[in-house]
């Protein structure tokens, strides 16, 4: 019966020895409390800048192999160095920072061009309508890719709370 003997699965909790686990950040071994630490990456690859991965969208690890599969899908792992990238998770974070980017440049011109030229609002719509659809799509691609190279290089990963 599961539950009425201590430990996980019946076995007693010495004898649970939970194994390392790679996620992309390089080699995780665990101290004795269970607890998950991070080695250094092991790979011999060449530092990539983030800020060069995230323009062009590639591995933030080798950067040579493609980060997304379609638009905006991430690939399940890098085809060049073989990096997981079931590390990524750009969260809502690209959203915000396009929200922020291109409503910024889009208005901002769409005033400016308003207030100088003063034009019919028709030219306004013919403008700006497709201007803030491609700056939008084209910031939402680099900034998620960005994030992500970020995500790699800092080695983020979930938060957790230090109980002891």
């Amino acid at each position: 019966m599961i539950g009425t003997k201590p430990g996980i699965c019946g076995l007693p909790l010495a004898a649970y020895k939970p194994r390392a686990m790679d996620h992309g950040y390089g080699e995780r071994s665990r101290r004795q409390d269970g607890r998950m630490i991070m080695n250094e990456d092991k790979a011999h690859f060449a530092p990539v800048d983030p800020v060069k991965a995230g323009f062009s969208a590639s591995c933030p690890r080798c950067g040579q192999g493609r980060l997304f599969e379609g638009f905006s899908t991430i690939k399940p792992g890098c085809s060049n160095c073989g990096l997981d990238y079931s590390f990524a998770d750009s969260g809502d974070g690209p959203a915000i920072f396009v929200i922020l980017l291109a409503d910024f440049l889009v208005v901002g011109l769409a005033v400016w061009t308003e207030l100088t030229y003063q034009p019919p609002v028709w030219l306004h719509f013919v403008l700006f309508g497709p201007l803030a659809i491609v700056v939008s799509l084209w910031l939402l691609r680099t900034i998620k890719a960005l994030l992500i190279a970020l995500q790699y290089k800092n080695k983020a990963s979930q938060g957790t709370i230090d109980r002891g």
